[in-house]
């Protein structure tokens, strides 16, 4: 799939097209997970954030939003970068927390 392709699927989410959802997953997964693994520095790495849970967590909150409104291929993983974020500072507090 192209570039093209999810933008058209991310304007079908947009427009409420049944099946665009879980059309997406496959197509943004491999990369999600390759943005996860670079946010996540060896150090960061533990039994309770992975690589995958990371990836996980970010689309459940990407996907737990009343308005699904993204431009494009880019301005989706942008806005998943920026969950990546605040999942790892919001697990990093919660470790902090119970020291």
């Amino acid at each position: 799939m192209s570039r093209d392709d999810i933008t058209q699927i991310l304007r079908d989410l947009r427009g409420g097209k049944s099946g665009a959802v879980e059309a997406l997953l496959p197509l943004v997964y491999v990369e999600l997970h390759a943005m996860a693994h670079r946010r996540l520095s060896p150090g960061a790495r533990d039994v309770t954030l992975d690589t995958t849970a990371l990836v996980h967590e970010a689309y459940l909150r990407l996907f737990d939003r009343s308005q699904l409104d993204w431009k494009d291929r880019q301005h989706f993983f942008s806005v998943a970068a920026i969950a990546m974020r605040q999942i790892i500072v919001d697990h990093a507090r919660k470790r902090s927390a119970e020291k």
